[in-house]
């Protein structure tokens, strides 16, 4: 396990990690203030800057809050203990959360399509490509391009099983499915 580097961060977590009971907001600024070598740590503004950053480590899952103050979690002191595998673990909940997008906006999409037959399915198909774009770009993931591909797949698989069940329901002659495998087959593959 390599070295974990001594961060405020790091350092508020273990002191919260250390504390018996919830730290109060106020007191955890004045301990950054300290640990920053602040000599005035009584002119504490409780909001702005600092409660930022302890949003974002409460979305990190690091702290948990309340009206009685902060406290670490189980993710906090795994933070402390071991960074790189606290960042593997968000990592993997991150492109988990990801997927889960992808595939409910591929669920939007079949939805749309099949509760009104009116819809334009060009449109809905382009909304939903688009959609799982923006999905790919706001969540910054590693291989993010990887998982919308595959999403993608799937709705193309979605179309084969349609068309083929189509076939049986006798609304597609055999031809015409033998089309569309083609034209599916050679972006596949």
């Amino acid at each position: 396990m390599a070295k974990n580097k001594n961060t405020i961060k790091r350092e508020v977590l273990i002191m919260l990690r250390d504390s018996r009971k919830r730290v109060k907001n106020k007191d955890v600024i004045k301990y950054i203030f300290k640990l920053q070598g602040r000599e005035n740590t009584d002119d504490v503004s409780t909001s702005g800057y600092y409660g930022t950053n302890f949003a974002a480590w409460e979305r990190d899952g690091l702290i948990d809050r309340n009206k009685n103050g902060y406290k670490i979690t189980p993710s906090g002191r795994l933070y402390i203990k071991d960074r790189q595998a606290w960042d593997l673990r968000k990592l993997r909940l991150d492109v988990k959360k990801y997927k889960d997008r992808c595939h409910n906006l591929r669920v939007q999409y079949w939805e749309s399509v099949y509760s009104n037959p009116k819809v334009n399915s060009n449109k809905a198909l382009n909304k939903f490509i688009s959609s799982i774009a923006d999905a790919c770009n706001q969540s910054k993931l590693l291989y993010a391009d990887m998982v919308w591909q595959e999403e993608l797949f799937e709705l193309q698989q979605d179309i084969v099983d349609a068309l083929h069940q189509g076939y049986e329901d006798n609304l597609f002659t055999a031809e015409q499915i033998l089309a569309f495998e083609y034209v599916f087959s050679k972006t596949n593959g």
